[in-house]
């Protein structure tokens, strides 16, 4: 099985902080930072597979965290905060389960999600982001719990 060592901290990157790609990568992320990169904090994509708990992922140029192309994620007890777009984005085909995430002041929307994508975001504090809480396309596929706000 392959690993991955990632270093406890990733700032100024020129592209993602992580980037996961296919569908046999793994990989598993605890109390990491990823801090100021030119693009998505977190890229997730064609079925990579991420779980992070107690990571922050601040003010990057691009999204908080994007899961595209059927890419998924666990995540727990994470910072979302100061990106240029949303702090969360789940595309079609794509999945995530989020608990106690806190996603404050990003330009974009908290949480988007497009048609065909699906989740779970269960006491989440959504607050002060620029355009917005929630941005979900079908809200039959989120499932949203005591989050705050909740719509």
């Amino acid at each position: 099985i392959p690993r991955i060592w990632l270093p406890e901290a990733i700032y100024d990157g020129k592209a993602e902080g992580v980037y996961v790609e296919g569908e046999r990568t793994k990989l598993s992320l605890d109390a990491c930072e990823i801090v100021a990169n030119a693009k998505d904090g977190l890229w997730t994509t064609m079925k990579g597979a991420v779980t992070a708990p107690k990571c922050k992922f601040k003010d990057g140029k691009g999204h908080g965290l994007d899961f595209t192309e059927g890419g998924s994620g666990t995540l727990d007890d994470c910072d979302v905060t100061g990106h240029s777009g949303d702090g969360v984005v789940v595309e079609a085909d794509s999945s995530v389960t989020a608990r106690k995430l806190s996603i404050h002041k990003n330009k974009g929307f908290g949480i988007r999600t497009s048609t065909g994508a699906k989740g779970t975001f269960e006491r989440c504090d959504l607050m002060d982001n620029g355009r917005g809480t929630w941005d979900v396309a079908d809200a039959g596929a989120i499932d949203r719990k005591s989050n705050r706000p909740n719509k």
